[in-house]
């Protein structure tokens, strides 16, 4: 079925479209930028249930892609904590998803984007350790706050990678780990949100055009981890996320 049959301009999937295989590529170079990137594009120039279930579909292509290549080193302990708590708190962020207005979520979004980007910035500063402080509420909490983040955004990133580096996991455990967790929780959620909603009128054409442009994202981001450093990839991306964060900010403000 077409775009145009849908009511929907193909002009407004160009921004999408281009960053979508932008954030695909850091995904694929870097172990982050898909969820992160995808969500607030759409979040732009769609309805919060449209952009978040093709959000939700993209992220779950693109894990599924890369799970055989890394499920064995997965710590299966940690992956059940988290799913199970995040399980609890799907719900909540499907509520907020379907309650607050587009504004708000917007705001929320830009919050939960510049958070990220501290994130990352301290996570190269401090690499995570088997001797790294641990926290006994830092699985639950992160968890759950993960799952309420899947159901409201399709971004689960920011609290699962806090969660998991409380656990002293190393760096390829814990992107093992997430790739799993990643699978599962959208897995959840997208059952949930069709549970309760039923899919967006124009979710289908949406994913079904920018599915191209995951593909040759991960095709770039192939050859462009082979070519530019770890330390560039990621100062490029905290840069890409914090103008995406103050203009979602800029936006939620805007329409408050």
């Amino acid at each position: 079925m077409g775009l145009l049959t849908m009511g929907i301009d193909p002009a407004l999937l160009a921004f999408p479209f281009v960053m979508v295989v932008i954030g695909t590529v850091f995904q694929t170079a870097t172990g982050a930028g898909l969820g992160l990137v995808a969500s607030p594009a759409l979040l732009f120039f769609f309805d919060a249930p449209t952009a978040v279930q093709v959000a939700t579909a993209l992220n779950l292509v693109l894990s599924v892609t890369f799970l055989p290549f890394e499920w064995h080193q997965a710590d299966r302990r940690s992956f059940a904590a988290m799913i199970f708590w995040a399980a609890l708190g799907i719900p909540f962020g499907l509520w907020v998803l379907f309650s607050l207005p587009g504004s708000t979520l917007k705001l929320l979004c830009g919050v939960l984007i510049c958070l990220s980007v501290i994130q990352l910035h301290l996570s190269r500063e401090r690499p995570v350790s088997p001797s790294t402080p641990r926290s006994r509420m830092a699985m639950p909490f992160g968890a759950v706050v993960a799952g309420l983040m899947t159901g409201a955004l399709a971004i689960p990133g920011p609290a699962a990678v806090w969660a998991l580096l409380n656990t002293g996991l190393s760096v390829q455990a814990i992107r093992a780990t997430l790739r799993l967790f990643f699978v599962a929780v959208y897995l959840l959620m997208f059952a949930m949100q069709l549970a309760a909603q039923g899919p967006a009128a124009s979710f289908a054409p949406v994913a079904f055009v920018l599915l191209p442009a995951m593909v040759a994202g991960i095709a770039i981001g192939l050859v462009v981890r082979r070519r530019i450093a770890d330390t560039t990839l990621r100062t490029l991306l905290k840069w890409l996320l914090l103008l995406m964060g103050v203009a979602m900010l800029a936006g939620g403000l805007k329409l408050a």
